[in-house]
């Protein structure tokens, strides 16, 4: 990762110089690197590497940011995920809970809390045999469904900022 980000300059005012880094994505370079492995990667034998660099792929078109730099003065998407217990309380309806009547309680919390939130996962859909043609279809924005039932929350703002929002 580092050689793609050693000859990457700003520019006086803090933007990035648009000749180096293209302005759709400042990653399409480490995209296309991990397209061209995916490509010549036999995803039945390494089924896990290959859902990895897929998720690393969804990761740097969406711009989510994995480290973070405090000093720089722009907006960057902070993303965490947290587990819902359903295995371990399979009685318990968290899904209802977190939506509320109509989506009303969900709705409320990230206007409050000035995030993004989405339920996803194995389980966040009502049709588990929809969950499962859904995840056949080989779509990227269907591998939640792999993982555990989780709450995705995204906050657009400042570093510091964002980490405040989501920990508050």
């Amino acid at each position: 990762i580092f050689w793609i980000f050693k000859n990457f300059k700003m520019e006086g005012n803090g933007e990035a110089n648009a000749t180096e880094v293209p302005k759709a994505n400042m990653y399409q370079e480490l995209i296309d690197v991990y397209q061209e492995e995916l490509a010549a990667m036999d995803e039945g034998v390494y089924p896990n590497t290959a859902n990895l660099i897929k998720s690393e792929i969804f990761r740097l078109r969406g711009n989510i940011i994995d480290t973070v730099d405090v000093m720089a003065d722009r907006w960057c998407k902070v993303r965490i995920k947290v587990d819902i217990p359903s295995d371990e309380y399979p009685n318990v309806n968290f899904v209802g809970k977190l939506l509320g009547i109509k989506g009303k309680t969900l709705h409320e919390l990230q206007e409050t809390t000035k995030t993004r939130m989405a339920i996803q996962g194995a389980g966040s859909l009502r049709n588990a045999e929809k969950e499962q043609e859904l995840l056949q279809t080989g779509e990227s924005k269907y591998f939640h469904l792999k993982d555990r039932l989780h709450l995705q929350i995204d906050c657009l703002n400042y570093p510091t900022e964002g980490f405040y929002q989501l920990g508050h």
